[in-house]
């Protein structure tokens, strides 16, 4: 989370002083021992030794102890309590060591020398007294003390002796040193209010340093799971990526999607949702604690991080107790909620040459899984990913730049009664030709356009071609035409669908439009609300693929749908599997039920359509009765009187 700011010490004025002065008292006693040991040299031959000599030298001892004890203490962090004893200790110090010196150059004025020493004595008094203040001048009272104790000493020096010009230096002195004293104290003053900014810069540093330290924990944590977020995941993986831990040095990225949380979110509101992720969110960092740094990109996407190297089929192993664990049934409130976890992974440097291509090689690992029916299981990017990586990076700037006016077309799939076979709706397929590539699939095209956001593009140029040949069909037949997410999940993609049916003249009531489980759970709300639009422009609404999706019967049963088709997975091998059967039979008892038709899809032999017409189903699709067609094949086949039911 990046490192925090170094931690600055609350001060205040005392502290201040007293940090201030473990500096400068070590010069202090150092003026005085000088000066001492000079006047010393001076004076002694005209003094008793006892004040010329044995005096000053034991001064001179003290003042060099105390010397060595500053100068080893230091810059020592001291407490407001422990800076307030020492400038107290500190005050009466200067007073007793004032007195005592000041004192002893004064007896040699009075009492002894000539006026040469005598001048020497004064000399002392004054200048040492002016030292002492100026290495004490952050402490005005301090500073005032010394000043003018030495100041006193010196007037009184000068001013009994009983010379004129004596005296008038012994007052100039005191102007001099008046002057010294006012220009200190502001000095002092200007060191307080320093101080006190310091004090109040310290306290917005520390604020803005709190602020800081939020605004960067907001910035690379998931407010709502507390993980690691996006942002901190590219982070962390461009310095595992270069970590040099030598030859073996591996690392491992892993994009994990939970299955099913979109049908939960959807179903019992948001906070379900909420409580789900966060649920998950601590589950897996469970599961992956020790061998994942765990990140939440978005939504309900994770992405994992190798905290060490680790071959593929270890990282397999732990991809699949991920999701093991992620797959146990959740308790939200009163409800249970079952997901499953897929996760795609791929490993630097086998699979990519840097962060970017890392990520993007285990996101298609991912889609792959769930394009190919792998959801709730680990997969590892391989190298057949990488050729179709770089087939469909071909396909994708071929669809970017295509001609999609003239490269599109339609055709279409009858959709039979069950038990007449004559055609009552063709299902509108869109196929591409592209002049470089030649005919491409639409199993491989759609899911790109879908994934490139460009599938939006594709309905505004198939459904008015689709409409087109709607108009040539008898009245009873119907259109069916396949909306994609983009298309329902957009008011204006949904105005423009609906802007197309009016533009093309036909009955908006021979229309199906036809939305998969994937479109619901991708957003409910919105598509509900583009469901509505088109039921009232007069349009019928199906549900496509039913039961591959993660939609609910809640959900279901708010829907306004006309039709429900049962996907082709639920038909194939019928007549041998008594499941599907009663799986599908249920189906369509409750479309019966609730009064819409059904369609199975996918029927291709004569067993299965015999049971799906012993069921009860409506209608039917599949390549038993027509593949695909082109428009003119399928004008014919509808109006033709001799073709208008199938053999």
């Amino acid at each position: 989370m990046g490192e925090p700011f170094r931690q600055l010490p609350q001060i205040d004025l005392e502290v201040a002083q007293a940090a201030t002065f473990s500096r400068q008292v070590p010069f202090l006693y150092g003026l005085l021992v000088v000066n001492t040991t000079f006047t010393m040299l001076v004076q002694a031959p005209h003094a008793p030794i006892w004040l010329g000599v044995i005096w000053p030298s034991v001064c001179n001892t003290i003042c060099i102890a105390r010397l060595v004890h500053w100068h080893r203490q230091g810059d020592v962090p001291m407490d407001r309590a422990a800076a307030r004893r020492q400038m107290r200790r500190l005050n009466l110090l200067a007073v007793v060591f004032t007195i005592v010196f000041m004192g002893w150059g004064t007896l040699f004025f009075a009492f002894y020398g000539d006026p040469l020493t005598k001048a020497q004595a004064a000399f002392y008094v004054s200048f040492t007294g002016i030292g002492c203040g100026a290495c004490l001048m952050q402490a005005p009272r301090v500073n005032m003390t010394v000043s003018g104790l030495s100041a006193l000493a010196f007037f009184v020096m000068l001013s009994t002796s009983g010379e004129t010009v004596l005296i008038l230096i012994a007052v100039n002195y005191v102007l001099v040193l008046i002057a010294m004293l006012f220009i200190m104290r502001r000095y002092g003053a200007d060191f307080a209010r320093l101080v006190a900014s310091t004090a109040d810069i310290v306290e917005k540093t520390r604020e803005l340093q709190k602020l800081s330290d939020d605004n960067l924990r907001l910035a690379n944590l998931d407010s709502m799971t507390e993980l690691p977020n996006r942002r901190m995941f590219f982070t962390s993986l461009e310095a595992s990526v270069s970590q040099d831990d030598g030859p073996g040095h591996r690392v491992a990225v892993g994009i994990l999607d939970l299955d099913g949380f979109k049908g939960v979110n959807d179903a019992y509101g948001h906070s379900a949702g909420d409580q789900l992720l966060i649920a998950a969110a601590r589950r897996l960092e469970t599961e992956a604690s020790g061998d994942f740094l765990v990140h939440r990109l978005g939504g309900d996407e994770f992405a994992l991080i190798s905290r060490h190297p680790m071959e593929a089929d270890e990282l397999l192993a732990h991809g699949q107790r991920i999701c093991d664990g992620l797959a146990v049934p959740y308790r939200i409130g009163n409800v249970v909620a079952n997901v499953t976890a897929t996760i795609g992974f791929a490993t630097w440097p086998e699979n990519a040459g840097n962060i970017r291509e890392l990520f993007d090689r285990a996101d298609y690992a991912l889609y792959h899984a769930k394009r190919s029916g792998q959801r709730g299981a680990p997969i590892l990017f391989a190298s057949e990913h990488g050729t179709r990586i770089r087939s469909e990076s071909v396909l994708m700037q071929a669809l970017r730049t295509a001609d999609l006016e003239h490269e599109l077309y339609p055709v279409f799939q009858p959709i039979v009664d069950a038990r007449t076979r004559e055609v009552r709706a063709f299902e509108a397929l869109a196929r591409w030709t592209n002049p470089s590539l030649g005919p491409v699939s639409p199993a491989v095209f759609v899911p790109l356009a879908e994934r490139m956001g460009v599938v939006g593009q594709i309905t505004g140029v198939m459904l008015p071609k689709a409409l087109a040949e709607l108009r040539s069909w008898p009245g009873h037949v119907r259109l069916s035409f396949n909306l994609s997410v983009e298309d329902v999940g957009s008011s204006d993609a949904i105005a423009a669908v609906c802007r197309a049916v009016r533009e093309s003249g036909v009955d908006p009531r021979r229309i199906d439009f036809e939305i998969t489980e994937t479109a619901l759970v991708q957003n409910w709300e919105t598509t509900l609300d583009s469901l509505h639009m088109l039921i009232e422009l007069g349009a019928r609404i199906a549900l496509d693929d039913f039961g591959t999706g993660y939609s609910s019967l809640a959900q279901l049963h708010r829907l306004p749908l006309h039709k429900i088709k049962i996907d082709r997975a639920f038909v194939t091998g019928i007549e041998m599997n008594d499941m599907s059967r009663r799986v599908v039979q249920s189906v369509v008892k409750l479309a019966s039920d609730i009064g819409i038709v059904s369609v199975v899809e996918g029927v291709e032999t004569e067993a299965e359509c015999s049971v799906i017409r012993d069921i009860g189903t409506d209608w039917v699709q599949g390549f038993l009765f027509h593949r695909p067609l082109s428009a003119a094949d399928a004008a014919a086949l509808v109006t033709a009187p001799e073709a208008r039911a199938a053999s």
